[in-house]
């Protein structure tokens, strides 16, 4: 609170200085100062430079839209879209892959548990096996896609294949196989078929329940198309499946495309054949697929076919071996999406243009009420000017202007009037030893308590840096004295936490005070301002810690 007992000295203060503020001032040749009180000039210089910069937002505006709607910018806009859908999808197949070998790898734990099966199995009675096996295949491919039943014998010779029941006695030299004879535990993974099927095969040793001697091994495994499909379904996408002719034999693979009736065409494409029934695939995946050598690209692509625009994204298969043999195509079409894209830019750009003029309008006219409302908040401002921006203590131009007033009322009224100077000891240490937040964090706690140690009518005020200044009006020597004594004993046990390396320390401080009344009538703010500072430096001379008073 502002001590406000000579009231003439203190608003002439104030409003001198609120004067200043709010008078446009201009310097002649003179040095003359001239106060410009023309209204509209006023509005006219807020005015213009807001104008000048929302025509400059608006065009930067308009010609960012035209770049987002371009062909270029409107592709790379939902690109991020395409990544997260290309993303989700292989998820998605990659989690349904491991669904399918859990419920594959549950199907044979109960397989292995018939006993009649295991002895119709060790018997080696392969028209017997395939009796008691048929029925149950036919539910499987009906109810869980299984399109392979194997029971091979311990060396690997091919017992049964319920599925083609016809064909048997060959050597089993699959990765699979090979894989659960060498671990002697259940085996999974993706193999490629001779005419480009992509199957996922789970095999299993089987041993006696007693004895627990290998009987051989029993196989399930089902073809991929189910899950492409019902990749088709969810994503609503055109979905094909090309394998790469680098794991295929042109040879086999043509005889067994011709043997069943389907395109042959091995050179239709450079790199790649399509794996399943040779369906009809869009004209744009048919150009995408004859146009390049794929080199195994998983990136997402943007394709234009006449005035469409397509995503189309490849999801990679790998196989048992690690090897990347193919990859599931999702073809979509977004040109709606981008031709939404680009109406909505328009929108919006016109809605902006039309705000901004309303903006510039509105601008004109709130321009008058921002002057009133300078001028009734220059008093505040005035204020918020005179106080330290850290310690939020007076500030040293409001310390002059103090100091000056209550010399003016002690000379007045013969009132004894005393002031301090503060200086925190070794403060340089604490900035070079902790950083400056430790040393701001220092001055604000001592503000704090200085401001909880003083009265009422006494003026508290930064001189600068680390340097404290306590105007008591109308406090003789004996009381200033107490009170600077005080001071010390409260701040030498004065905790003040700080944080360093990630951790809180606890600083304690002193301070050297110096201690000046009354000089006579004669004297002016300077004269004591001096001869506080010379007090407080003799102080700091004498070893710190303690206070001094001016001769």
């Amino acid at each position: 609170m502002l001590k406000l007992i000579d009231e003439t000295s203190y608003w002439k203060y104030v409003f001198g200085i609120s004067f200043m503020q709010n008078v446009q001032v201009q310097s002649n040749s003179n040095g003359i100062l001239k106060k410009s009180t023309d209204s509209s000039k006023f509005i006219h210089k807020l005015l213009i430079p807001f104008a000048s910069l929302m025509i400059i937002i608006l065009c930067s505006f308009t010609i960012s839209l035209f770049y987002i709607i371009s062909e270029e910018q409107s592709f790379s806009f939902i690109d991020n879209r395409a990544t997260n859908t290309q993303i989700t999808a292989e998820n998605m197949y990659q989690n349904s892959l491991q669904s399918n070998v859990n419920a594959t790898l549950a199907m044979l734990t109960m397989l292995r548990q018939d006993r009649k099966l295991a002895a119709l199995f060790e018997k080696k009675d392969h028209t017997a096996l395939y009796n008691h096996t048929e029925a149950l295949y036919n539910d499987l491919f009906r109810h869980y896609q299984i399109t392979h039943f194997y029971f091979t014998e311990p060396n690997r010779i091919n017992l049964l294949r319920v599925h083609a029941p016809q064909k048997s006695g060959d050597r089993i030299d699959r990765v699979t196989t090979l894989n659960a004879q060498l671990s002697g535990a259940p085996e999974w993974g993706i193999e490629l078929g001779v005419l480009g099927t992509i199957t996922l095969r789970v095999v299993a040793p089987w041993q006696h329940a007693e004895t627990g001697k290998l009987i051989g091994y029993i196989e399930l495994g089902m073809e991929l198309d189910h899950i492409f499909k019902s990749l088709n379904n969810i994503y609503d996408m055109e979905v094909a499946v090309i394998v790469f002719k680098e794991f295929l034999n042109e040879e086999r693979w043509s005889s067994g495309m011709k043997l069943l009736n389907r395109d042959a065409n091995w050179d239709q494409y450079s790199d790649v054949v399509i794996a399943g029934n040779n369906k009809a695939i869009p004209q744009v995946m048919e150009n995408y697929l004859k146009s390049i050598d794929h080199e195994h690209n998983t990136n997402v692509l943007n394709l234009k076919e006449k005035d469409h625009t397509y995503w189309l994204m490849n999801i990679p298969i790998v196989d048992v071996k690690q090897n990347e043999i193919a990859h599931a195509i999702l073809l979509t079409d977004v040109s709606a999406e981008m031709q939404a894209i680009k109406q909505t830019a328009k929108a919006v750009g016109i809605t902006i243009f039309i705000v901004g003029l309303i903006l510039i309008i509105l601008f004109y006219s709130l321009a008058k009420t921002v002057k009133i409302r300078i001028s009734n908040e220059a008093q505040l401002l005035n204020q918020l000017a005179s106080k330290d921006g850290l310690t939020l203590l007076y500030n040293r131009r409001a310390f002059n202007d103090f100091l000056a007033i209550e010399i003016n009322r002690s000379k007045r009224f013969n009132h004894p009037i005393s002031l301090i100077m503060i200086d925190v000891d070794h403060f340089k240490k604490i900035n070079d030893n902790y950083g400056h937040p430790a040393g701001d964090t220092v001055l604000k706690v001592l503000s704090q308590r200085l401001i909880q140690e003083s009265r009422q009518e006494d003026y508290v005020c930064r001189y600068g840096g680390e340097e404290f200044a306590v105007i008591l009006p109308e406090t003789p020597l004996h009381e200033a004295s107490k009170f600077a004594n005080r001071l010390i004993k409260i701040i030498e046990s004065l905790p003040i936490e700080i944080n360093k390396d990630d951790s809180k320390q606890v600083l304690k401080i002193t301070v050297s005070i110096g201690l000046v009344s009354n000089l006579g009538d004669s004297c002016s703010s300077q004269q004591i301002i001096c001869e506080a500072d010379k007090a407080l430096y003799q102080a700091k001379y004498e070893g710190r810690n303690r206070m001094c008073i001016a001769k």
